[in-house]
């Protein structure tokens, strides 16, 4: 096309690849993301300095931000994409659905957000059947979607998910729908031209999913029947063309396999990740068409009939991650990157280069990693191929775990729906984690000998703001849902002669301890008169003061008025440093205290298992991966000099499970237990009632202050700090 690019970058990226390859580059702020490609004025500002006369945003940060197109537009530079009208009307789900429903779009059954109000919600759920999805209004990507079971699952769900969605996307509108277990994900590529009729470039199935998020994609379908795909895709047509829709778009549908039936699910605003499989088989090219249609550029037009497909394509998305660790990101410097010879049928999108970095600021994806066959089996085949002769070393990536997929007989048979990877996911790490866990084990160990050698903590890197004394047999116990709420307004309850108990809510909600610990950081700098110390918990503080100097009233009205100054939850900002721990999971010196106590005060199922079992998981090493998945949030110190509350940040790693009865009387020093929800590190050999299954080879507290660390507090971790476990 001849067309000058102007590159827009961060500070983590001024040595990036599309920075070298583009004509021009500008700086547009910090690494952060809000900083920087989430920043509307600044990207706004650049293309107004560098005269710009387009501005293509990609398939991500602001790509379907009705609000950052509006601004491109009225700024008289052109916006590569559909009106902010359209944007808006498809961002929201429910709205979609009204819309597509009328253009005729089959939409599955479903209550939207007003019917929930209405009486009879149990009756309208018991017909549409269980299990029922709910999901987020503005959601994406997976986010704000949850399953209930039965009726009594749902209500409880519906206000979580309500919850999320309103922190998550600034909406809290819901709605629900038929959950269809046995489905496939297959989505139509359309290009609309706004009042002339749209066109579609055919399917791509995008089934191969981990948590909502696409891995590997292809097209054609494989086992759904022609005649079906065809009626999908005059759906998307008649859909876009209703709408008027500008440009590319996706419309995307459930297929569900034992029925035979397909639902609308939505529509994306924007080029997709995964639009090379569609390329590679239409021989056209979808950017080229969207840069064209919004400039007008010679004949922008195409006509369905011209649109042909060849062949089969393949897309494999090559991501910086350890499968091993549950999909743990890989940041780091790329020391070898080594790329085979393309042929015709292999294409290969990589945003990298041998020595370049990949951030843990953004999305770690290496490389899209797409090849054509003239069937599924040489696609397949030629995918397989390549992967195995690209090296990547310096980084961990998820290449073997790709190939297994692809070796698969249910995939190569095209026996899977979007369950597959979850449900098989053990199978598909098997091989390697037993070689994983053999090599860690051996480092950890001998970091755990070299314990009293001085070995130094990990550095903290600032990043952001029933009793019983017999001797019996006991079986796993059941663990209810845990129903909490968040007060309208906080409890004052005395306790004791000089403390107050402030209750925020009795649930464990990471926003409950943002106020409680903002409120403690406010009693500090306002030096409240008679204060002596808080201690901020889960969803509640204690405040320590002295009767003589302020009484209980005064103090309470003096709390309230804090409070209220406090403002809205979300513009809080808290330090926060985080740690990340070599841990030995299900290590011999916890399963030593596990036994002790089996034998001599109450015998036990292992600790490991029982979290497994009360969790529904398949396996311990499930449980390992799944506690070790995510960063985990320090809501407070306590019980014992530096030992941490923690809960976890990523809803989807939350386990729980109960404590001990009655406790252990000893517990190793360093051990990672939980009890309830919450997670602990124990700082000392020391009694204790979680459940163990790890332990940590540094100190968390120490009054020698041995280690720099140490200088100020005797303890490490200080409530907002954030704890990583790598196994």
């Amino acid at each position: 096309l001849n067309i000058h690019s102007i590159a827009v970058y961060s500070d983590i990226d001024k040595n990036s690849k599309h920075v070298r390859l583009a004509n021009e580059a500008i700086h547009i702020g910090p690494s952060k993301a809000k900083e920087s490609y989430l920043s509307t004025k600044n990207i706004l500002d650049a293309a107004l300095k560098t005269n710009a006369d387009a501005i293509h945003p990609g398939y991500g940060f602001l790509a379907e931000n009705d609000q950052f197109a509006k601004k491109i537009i009225d700024s008289g530079i052109v916006w590569i994409g559909p009106t902010p009208e359209t944007i808006i009307s498809m961002g929201n789900k429910e709205t979609a659905r009204a819309l597509a429903a009328e253009s005729g779009v089959p939409i599955c059954p479903g209550i939207n957000q007003n019917e929930l109000e209405e009486e009879g919600l149990e009756e309208k759920c018991k017909t549409i059947g269980f299990p029922i999805l709910v999901k987020a209004s503005a959601g994406g990507g997976g986010i704000g979607m949850q399953i209930a079971k039965d009726y009594n699952q749902l209500k409880e769900v519906i206000e979580k998910t309500k919850n999320l969605a309103g922190k998550a996307f600034g909406n809290s509108d819901i709605f629900l729908e038929k959950y269809i277990a046995n489905a496939r994900h297959i989505e139509i590529q359309i290009f609309g031209y706004g009042e002339k009729k749209a066109i579609h470039l055919y399917e791509r199935d995008c089934s191969l999913q981990r948590r909502f998020q696409k891995i590997i994609e292809e097209s054609p379908a494989p086992n759904i029947e022609r005649e079906t795909i065809n009626q999908m895709s005059e759906c998307a047509v008649n859909f876009a063309s209703n709408q008027k829709y500008e440009g590319a778009g996706t419309v995307e549908f459930v297929y569900d396999v034992d029925n035979k039936k397909f639902y609308f699910l939505e529509m994306n605003t924007r080029i997709q990740v995964e639009h090379p499989v569609t390329e590679q088989i239409t021989g056209l090219d979808l950017v080229e068409m969207q840069i064209k249609f919004a400039l007008k550029i010679n004949d922008y037009t195409m006509q369905q009939d011209k649109i042909l497909r060849s062949g089969h394509a393949i897309e494999c998305r090559l991501y910086a991650e350890d499968p091993s660790k549950n999909f743990l990101p890989s940041p780091g410097k790329i020391s070898k990157l080594s790329i085979p010879k393309l042929t015709s049928n292999d294409r290969l999108d990589i945003g990298v280069d041998e020595g370049d970095e990949i951030s843990f600021y953004y999305d770690p994806m290496i490389a899209k990693v797409i090849t054509r066959g003239e069937n599924r089996n040489d696609s397949i085949n030629n995918m397989i191929q390549l992967l195995n002769e690209i090296e990547i070393e310096g980084i961990s990536s998820n290449k073997s775990f790709l190939l297994t997929v692809l070796e698969n007989k249910l995939f190569l048979e095209a026996n899977f729906n979007t369950k597959f990877i979850e449900n098989n996911l053990d199978f598909l790490l098997q091989k390697k984690e037993k070689i994983k866990s053999l090599k860690v084990d051996k480092e950890a160990t001998e970091k755990l000998r070299k314990e009293k050698a001085n070995i130094p903590p990990p550095q903290a890197t600032p990043t952001i703001k029933k009793k019983s004394n017999q001797k019996e047999e006991t079986s796993a116990i059941p663990v209810p849902p845990i129903i909490g709420e968040i007060y309208d307004k906080p409890k004052f309850l005395p306790g004791g002669d000089k403390y107050m108990l402030i209750e925020f809510g009795n649930v464990m909600d990471l926003e409950l301890n943002f106020t409680a610990q903002n409120l403690a950081q406010a009693i500090q700098d306002h030096k409240v008169t008679g204060v002596y110390e808080t201690a901020p918990c889960f969803a509640s503080m204690l405040v320590h003061y002295e009767p003589e100097e302020i009484k209980f009233n005064d103090l309470k009205n003096e709390m309230k008025s804090l409070i209220d100054s406090l403002g809205p939850t979300d513009d809080i900002e808290i330090n926060s440093r985080i740690f990340s721990f070599p841990t030995v999971y299900l290590d011999k010196w916890t399963q030593e205290c596990i036994e002790d106590y089996s034998n001599k005060i109450v015998k036990k199922k292992s600790d490991p298992e029982l979290i497994t079992e009360v969790n529904n998981l398949e396996s311990t090493d499930q449980f390992v991966r799944v506690h070790s998945g995510t960063e985990y949030w320090v809501a407070a110190i306590g019980f014992w000099p530096g030992l941490p509350f923690m809960m976890a940040l990523d809803p989807r790693c939350k386990l729980t499970v109960p404590k001990y009865n009655p406790p252990r009387t000893w517990t190793p020093k360093g051990t990672v237990g939980m009890g309830g929800s919450s997670t602990s590190i124990y700082p000392d050999r020391l009694p204790g009632g979680y459940q163990i299954f790890g332990i940590i080879p540094v100190p968390i507290w120490d009054t020698k202050k041995s280690f720099p660390v140490f200088e100020n507090n005797i303890c490490l971790f200080k409530p907002g700090d954030r704890v990583k476990f790598v196994p």
